[in-house]
């Protein structure tokens, strides 16, 4: 499995969610203005979903050092 690149793809596919979460976030904040109650549902959908995407990033990380480990006895 290490050797080839198959987990190349799911390992990077967060960090490239999370670039384009930021992104689109920094768009959106000029483009709409919203209230409080807004803003707060807003931070709560993105706080959770940077959760989400930070837990399967260390699951990713975690899955390849396993794999690198018993690669290596």
């Amino acid at each position: 499995v290490m050797g080839d690149k198959v987990l190349l793809h799911p390992t990077l596919s967060p960090v490239l969610g999370l670039a384009g979460l930021f992104v689109v976030g920094r768009v959106f904040s000029y483009v709409f203005t919203l209230g409080t109650i807004g803003r707060e549902l807003v931070a709560l959908v993105l706080g959770s979903t940077l959760i989400g995407l930070l837990l399967w990033q260390g699951l990713l990380l975690a899955l390849i050092v396993r794999f690198w480990r018993a690669r290596l006895r």
